[in-house]
């Protein structure tokens, strides 16, 4: 069973993946922008990848140590730098050949950011760059015409998503890309993502939680989706929680009347029919407003800062969530008690 087991997690996670990049192409993915050093972020990845790609393709850097911080979403820029890579490597073929990637920064002018893909308009100012480039066979003014266009590939097996995410990426982050391809010379990429301000400092990463079990009541989760209770519910077997469900708002509302003093945490979908989750969020805030909500949703618009800042909800979780990021969640809120806001 484990084969088994194995193959449908891998698929799941396909699945998501290429959710995830027909989201970034629309410019719906959620971004958890955060200071990020993009030489740095390539350092950690080169190992990555290099065994993504053909043994035969040599991967040379030129990383500059002095780029300035970027404000970014930094598994979106990481899905950037492979699929440019993964891309140059298809590029390349079995042959061999190699890959240079470069990272760097500059002043760019009107007449260099307009010469670029994707933004118009873009302010000039300190940028910073990532340069990937192959030896490959070039690509001719037909394909490149079409190259960022979704579902296009000159790959039998491929999708066509992979730059078109990359296209839905930089326009969320508010940069570009300049694209030079010679047939038979190779193809270069440069990504031109905005300098943050001068202060900003890398943020050091979180510490992942332990194996966490609470003595914390109950925990009520709020989805017209079967699958999600079931898969919740597996994720918190251990935890302490007792899990109550609700199918919709009405039952939600009614339940958490009855169990106001010993529910600890709601969980609970933004996209429901009848009432919507922001609905339920202030009929629950007014029964008992020190009880933490969590939103959850796959539309990053349909909810996350905007709505937890100003609805009263105490955080965001995208769909799909991995159990890692359920617990560490329920960890941070339930750390300490949360306050009651002032009437």
């Amino acid at each position: 069973m484990r084969e088994y087991l194995s193959d449908i997690e891998g698929a799941a996670r396909s699945a998501a993946d290429l959710c995830t990049q027909m989201m970034a192409y629309a410019g719906k993915g959620r971004l958890d922008v955060r200071p990020l050093n993009l030489t740095g972020l390539v350092r950690e990845m080169a190992q990555l990848l290099r065994v993504s790609i053909s043994k035969d393709i040599v991967v040379r850097f030129e990383l500059d140590d002095a780029v300035p911080m970027i404000a970014a979403e930094s598994s979106q820029i990481r899905q950037i730098i492979m699929n440019l890579i993964t891309n140059a490597a298809d590029a390349i073929g079995d042959e061999g050949g190699e890959i240079h990637l470069v990272t760097g920064s500059g002043h760019f002018d009107e007449a260099a950011l307009d010469a670029s893909y994707f933004e118009t308009d873009l302010a000039h100012g300190p940028y910073v760059f990532l340069e990937v480039s192959d030896t490959g066979g070039g690509m001719s003014p037909e394909v490149l015409e079409k190259l960022f266009d979704p579902f296009f590939s000159t790959k039998p097996t491929g999708r066509g998503l992979g730059l078109a995410a990359v296209q839905g990426i930089i326009r969320s982050h508010k940069g570009a890309v300049r694209l030079v391809s010679r047939p038979g010379v190779g193809t270069s990429f440069r990504v031109l993502l905005p300098a943050a301000a001068e202060n900003v400092v890398d943020s050091a990463p979180e510490a992942q939680p332990e194996e966490t079990t609470w003595d914390a009541g109950k925990l009520l989760v709020v989805d017209d989706t079967e699958a999600v209770h079931t898969v919740t519910s597996r994720m918190l077997k251990r935890t302490g929680f007792e899990i109550l469900r609700a199918d919709d708002g009405a039952s939600a509302i009614a339940m958490f009347e009855a169990y106001k003093d010993e529910i600890a945490v709601v969980l609970l979908d933004v996209v429901m029919p009848g009432m919507t989750g922001e609905q339920v969020l202030g009929e629950l805030l007014q029964i008992n407003p020190a009880v933490p909500v969590v939103l959850s949703s796959g539309y990053a618009d349909q909810a996350g800062e905007s709505v937890v800042s100003s609805k009263g909800a105490a955080a965001f979780l995208p769909k799909p969530y991995a159990r890692g990021d359920l617990l560490q969640l329920l960890e941070s809120l339930l750390k300490e008690p949360r306050p009651t806001p002032p009437a």
